[in-house]
């Protein structure tokens, strides 16, 4: 049973949340104990021991990577090359279109053991690093349940925290990206979020032969904004299945019918 099942937990939880609002945005409707720093997922806790164990067996040279040659862009080192047979020079650079007889080539550690050296090291060491593993996600459960490590928030605020979202500083409702200055309704109301708002949000278009309304994206607009396109690339029915564009389409309306 999870600890926040127990009626302990439950008891724990309305003591905690008695006379609080929310830490974000002030609410004090639908509180909720807000975890933060969760322990970590147990695949992940897994992959990371078992790097940690793998990397200091081969350091003690009791297992041995495996090895393979790279080719690269002699230009950039970018290993996106490609090899063309009926145009001279052989290979072209994806990356920075660098043309070239021939790649750079040199043998690098990919740092992987073989699928038999990985049987070999399971086998000898997987029941000690699942035991590992098992303590160090008990510690780090044991250290996230402390109820110092809870704080009040609002179920909104609750869910966009859980989504890696925080506050927005400027009109505290709503929510951005950590690193940002504001939030995108904050960001529109700037000289240049007007700008970026006319290429990015949605407009409406009201096809002149059917009446539909689509929305249609702003830096689009010229493009499909127009009665034939947008039945093409727009309407879910098309051309074919739309009695209005059948009747309409080879007409000298077709553009602009009035």
């Amino acid at each position: 049973m999870r600890v926040w099942s127990t009626k302990e937990w439950r008891q724990r939880r309305e003591a905690f949340l008695k006379g609080k609002a929310c830490e974000w945005c002030g609410s004090t409707e639908r509180l909720v104990m807000h975890n933060r720093n969760p322990p970590p997922p147990y695949a992940l806790l897994l992959r990371k021991i078992s790097s940690e164990v793998l990397n200091q067996r081969v350091k003690e040279v009791e297992f041995s990577t495996q090895k393979e040659e790279r080719r690269s862009c002699p230009e950039c080192g970018s290993t996106s090359i490609r090899h063309r047979t009926a145009k001279k020079p052989a290979y072209k650079c994806q990356r920075c279109r660098s043309e070239f007889d021939a790649p750079k080539s040199e043998v690098v550690d990919t740092g992987r053991l073989s699928r038999e050296d990985w049987d070999r090291f399971w086998g000898r060491y997987g029941s000690e690093i699942k035991r590992m593993v098992s303590e160090a996600w008990k510690k780090a459960d044991e250290k996230s349940t402390a109820i110092e490590n809870y704080m009040a928030l609002c179920n909104r605020c609750h869910m966009a925290a859980r989504n890696g979202l925080v506050l927005c500083p400027v009109c505290r409702h709503g929510y951005m990206r950590p690193g940002r200055e504001m939030c995108w309704e904050c960001f529109k109301k700037t000289d240049e979020g007007k700008e970026v708002a006319k290429r990015y949000e949605l407009q409406a278009y009201i096809h002149p032969w059917c009446g539909k309304r689509f929305e249609i994206m702003g830096q689009w607009w010229g493009v499909l904004a127009e009665p034939r396109t947008c039945c093409t690339e727009v309407c879910d029915i098309g051309p074919q299945g739309c009695e209005d564009a059948k009747r309409r389409w080879g007409s000298s309306e077709d553009k602009e019918p009035a």
